[in-house]
């Protein structure tokens, strides 16, 4: 799995299990042999936060009360060291933030969170409403039909985050999903802070969508907010074209299909 920084290529990561071991390892470039990668186990402590590190009461995820199907939002791997445990940690945090701000129930337009998967004493995935297209599969699947209105509908969804007394602090085209009738959820919580509080080098924003400021301001949210527009509006001309050239006005040149995700990591679904 490729590894960027700054949209340059920085490594591929190396995932493998031993004997139900999880290993990484990091190659500098995309072709390797195999046999000759030695890993680092990733001990499940590290991997997964437990119950008490998330230091507030965890929804129990439930699957026989809910509706829809399920996304469980699992570590991400690629960024996991072996040492440092900031994978747990970065979880931890995630799920601090969403039972803060669905403490009141679901927020419009903001993906649903059904609380989380707890095994031995681990909490081993979140579980949250599965969406439909990523951004870009949904402008080349054509079901956004009022960009202005769909615009509209993620300034709603961030002032019902503001609304409880959160910033979201990396909104950009990757964390916005698309459901299956056109509607906009706002995905990944693993930057959110309090409102006011410092950023103090905790995760927050994406490399060209970022607004620079020290705290976390309602402002950082917002600010991303035209930028999604001309994003969209790119795209779209994109589709036109490519559309003009190949008789699909569907088609957009470059899209990828991301599979399933629903909270800015890796994830599988739930099946009754």
């Amino acid at each position: 799995m490729d590894a960027f920084l700054d949209d340059e290529y920085a490594f591929t990561a190396v995932l493998y299990t031993d004997n139900g071991i999880i290993h990484r390892a990091e190659v500098d470039e995309r072709k390797f042999n195999l046999d000759s990668i030695q890993g680092t186990a990733l001990d499940r402590s590290i991997i997964y936060p437990s119950v008490d590190q998330i230091e507030v009461p965890v929804t129990v995820f439930d699957k026989d009360n809910q509706c829809g199907e399920i996304f469980v939002k699992g570590p991400n791997l690629v960024a996991c060291d072996a040492s440092s445990g900031e994978s747990s940690t970065t979880t931890a945090h995630e799920i601090r933030g969403l039972e803060a701000i669905f403490r009141g129930g679901h927020l419009p337009y903001v993906v649903r969170y059904y609380g989380c998967k707890i095994e031995d004493g681990l909490v081993t995935g979140i579980c949250l409403e599965k969406c439909r297209y990523t951004l870009e599969e949904a402008i080349r699947a054509g079901v956004i039909s009022d960009v202005d209105k769909f615009i509209d509908n993620v300034a709603t969804g961030i002032r019902s985050i503001h609304g409880v007394g959160y910033v979201h602090d990396d909104i950009n085209h990757t964390n916005v999903m698309v459901t299956s009738t056109g509607e906009p959820r706002i995905i990944d919580f693993d930057s959110a802070k309090l409102t006011g509080s410092p950023r103090d080098g905790r995760k927050c924003g994406t490399f060209g969508w970022e607004r620079e400021s020290d705290i976390a301001e309602e402002e950082n949210d917002t600010y991303a907010l035209p930028k999604l527009k001309e994003f969209i509006a790119d795209l779209l001309a994109q589709s036109t074209t490519a559309g003009n050239a190949t008789g699909d006005p569907c088609t957009v040149s470059g899209a990828e299909d991301s599979g399933c995700r629903s909270g800015g990591s890796r994830c599988h679904e739930i099946s009754d």
